[in-house]
């Protein structure tokens, strides 16, 4: 679902389905670049159980700060995951905690790297078709529609062992022609004003640069 990387040493992010039961594996693995490959090592795999208990619904998000790993749930909505939290793992995965994290609505899917203060971005996607199941608390968002998707960017920080959104306004991307919206799941930063983004599968393959002003 997702993997992050520190010099040659990377984690991923497994999901396993089991029936009705989603639940993720976190594994640290090395890159060989001369065989050009990645080789896991099975004896790191912590087991991450889904927050929210719902199917397909895991661990999706995983990046790196200071010396610890950090993954975050895809459902993080007040009704759909009352108290979320991120899991926090020193790299030698010997230490692992949870950390305060904020209802955030619809789905994260994925993460930028933190800079030097803490801060990343997320990308925040609703799928009308998750209405039923995520059951968002809409009352603070602005012109919410149900049956109409959001593609946005939010901004979040690390401050003392906690995750906390900033002040910086949510970056809205356009979704007209696209009715149920575009899954984007893979997210870098890109230069000193941009991003790169992608989708999945769906609606298919799309690979997209976002340019913001600073501010």
């Amino acid at each position: 679902e997702a993997i992050t990387f520190v010099g040659d040493t990377i984690f991923v992010s497994i999901e396993s389905v089991k029936g009705n039961i989603t639940t993720s594996y976190l594994v640290r693995g090395v890159i060989n670049f001369e065989e050009k490959k990645i080789i896991l090592d099975g004896k790191t795999k912590i087991e991450i159980e889904s927050q929210s208990g719902l199917y397909n619904m895991a661990e999706e998000t995983i990046f790196t700060y200071g010396k610890s790993v950090y993954t975050l749930h895809e459902v993080n909505g007040k009704n759909a995951n009352l108290n979320p939290a991120a899991t926090k793992i020193n790299f030698s995965f010997t230490d692992v905690e949870k950390i305060p994290f904020p209802n955030i609505e619809f789905r994260i899917t994925d993460a930028t790297e933190t800079d030097s203060d803490g801060k990343f971005w997320v990308i925040n996607y609703y799928y009308p078709g998750d209405y039923s199941s995520l059951k968002p608390d809409t009352e603070n968002l602005k012109n919410f529609d149900k049956d109409f998707p959001v593609e946005r960017m939010i901004e979040l920080q690390i401050v003392e062992d906690r995750i906390q959104t900033t002040n910086k306004e949510s970056i809205y991307l356009n979704s007209i022609g696209y009715p149920d919206g575009r899954n984007w799941e893979g997210i870098v930063k890109f230069g000193e004003d941009g991003f790169l983004i992608i989708t999945d599968r769906y609606p298919k393959s799309i690979l997209g640069y976002l340019k913001f002003e600073k501010n």
